[in-house]
């Protein structure tokens, strides 16, 4: 499978052009080349960050130049990691224009950033739902810049794990050659914090169902270290996305 071939997973990573842009871009740039697919690169901003002048022939101008070296940012960036990456820049809502370019283009695979409490980027909490309670269907992996970049080594792999085998559709490929141990985690009935072995040799910790599990299991991966954490298709009902900004570690939404 190549790059032109129609079946490609496509990936749209969401960058603002900010600290985490280069990491972004290069978590995005990599999983690319493994899954052999197509990337685009997207910054979107609002026009009242660039439009100052109440003048309309002004507010073009200043525009049109906000465009240009935002455009030349963004191919700078995005040239450093990728040949072949293709790259946009929105002005509109936020939001709105993100989910837009997100219909548009139905990507597989969706990049961005957690929300960074010193810097006020438009990759944040309110985007993140906003495309997790969208129609899309594209997986969506939230890069935490303090961990190592998925798909550039061996990783340490957690999995909220069900009753059937896990889903992890097109991200599959990404996976299984990345996965230094798999830790298995999962909340039930009468259970305890404690690591029980399963048959595959891997750590499996059952939380017991309650109001503090979803945070101790949480807690629990920082403990084992987990640098990516998977949620697979169809157990994102199973937890509550206003838990997904707690983790401290790459998380992995298969839809």
């Amino acid at each position: 499978m190549t790059p032109s071939n129609p079946t490609a997973p496509s990936i749209l990573a969401l960058v603002d052009l900010d600290q985490q842009a280069e990491n972004l871009v290069t978590v995005a740039s990599n999983i690319t080349k493994k899954l052999r697919g197509t990337l685009k690169v997207l910054h979107a901003k609002g026009p009242l960050n660039v439009i100052r002048r109440e003048n309309q022939l002004s507010a073009k101008k200043e525009l049109y130049e906000d465009l240009r070296t935002t455009q030349g940012q963004l191919a700078s960036l995005v040239k450093r990691f990728s040949k072949t990456a293709a790259y946009e820049v929105v002005y509109g809502n936020v939001k709105h224009s993100i989910l837009e370019t997100v219909a548009r283009m139905q990507p597989d695979i969706i990049v961005l950033g957690k929300r960074s409490k010193k810097l006020g980027g438009f990759v944040g909490d309110r985007v993140t739902d906003a495309i997790l309670t969208s129609n899309s269907t594209a997986s969506v992996l939230i890069v935490d810049e303090r961990q190592p970049i998925p798909g550039s080594g061996v990783l340490s792999i957690g999995v909220l794990k069900g009753e059937e085998a896990a889903d992890y559709g097109v991200l599959g490929a990404l996976l299984e050659d990345n996965s230094e141990r798999i830790n298995y985690f999962s909340i039930e009935q009468q259970a305890q914090a404690v690591p029980v072995v399963s048959q595959e040799g891997h750590n499996h910790y059952v939380f017991s169902s309650g109001t503090n599990a979803m945070d101790n299991l949480v807690s629990y991966t920082a403990k084992t270290n987990t640098q990516l954490f998977c949620i697979p298709k169809g157990m994102q009902a199973q937890f509550p996305k206003k838990k997904l900004h707690k983790f401290k570690t790459n998380v992995l939404l298969v839809r």
